[in-house]
């Protein structure tokens, strides 16, 4: 229920929340870490804060690890309740950056890991492309989204495990973007020339 709320949206909805889930179950195996139900519980609940961070006014991280804790309450003690509410925390890259943080456990490691990897890669460049047009940005916009976080996202991988998982993803994302961006440069000058030329042919045409 908790993270069926998170609506279906590819790029932080639950389809998102599923392969992190998937993911980090991986990586967890990889790591020889045996709580699967709290890998699950984070990586579940770990962006359902996403949809009232607007209306709160807070990181949808925090909010998520405030969320977390009370949906867990029923369900877990104390000390694991506070383990997923962590991972949770210090999942996100932003919330990261902002505060100066880095994941304080193996399974806070995991969760990051995992969302950082569903960022990159074929699905990274899906989701790039349509979370751009969600934000309103263009294609070119998009490029500079790419340069600024998504080609600078295995820096901040915690785990051996995980880098190995992202050398063949970040292949695929720099060859898409270098791509993109020769393409749309290639072009760029051309249709400058052509929107100036339709331009003044429409100021000659309106002229008394």
């Amino acid at each position: 229920m908790a993270a069926a709320s998170q609506g279906f949206d590819e790029a932080h909805g639950l389809p998102h929340s599923l392969r992190v889930a998937c993911t980090s179950l991986q990586l967890a195996k990889m790591e020889g870490y045996e709580r699967r139900d709290l890998v699950v519980a984070a990586a579940l609940l770990h962006d359902i804060g996403r949809g009232v961070e607007d209306e709160a006014g807070a990181h949808h991280a925090w909010l998520a690890a405030m969320l977390a804790e009370q949906l867990l309450s029923p369900y877990m003690d104390a000390d694991d309740i506070e383990a997923v509410a962590a991972a949770v925390l210090e999942h996100s890259y932003s919330y990261a950056k902002r505060e100066a943080t880095r994941p304080s456990s193996i399974l806070s490691c995991i969760i990051s890991d995992a969302d950082k990897l569903d960022a990159i890669g074929a699905v990274g460049v899906a989701r790039a492309i349509l979370h751009g047009h969600m934000k309103g940005r263009s294609l070119a916009d998009t490029v500079v989204h790419y340069r600024d976080k998504l080609a600078r996202l295995d820096r901040h991988l915690c785990l051996d495990s995980s880098r190995r998982m992202a050398e063949e993803r970040l292949g695929l994302l720099h060859r898409f973007f270098e791509e993109l961006e020769k393409e749309l440069a290639a072009v760029e000058v051309d249709a400058k020339a052509l929107l100036r030329a339709v331009t003044r042919r429409l100021g000659e045409n309106l002229r008394p």
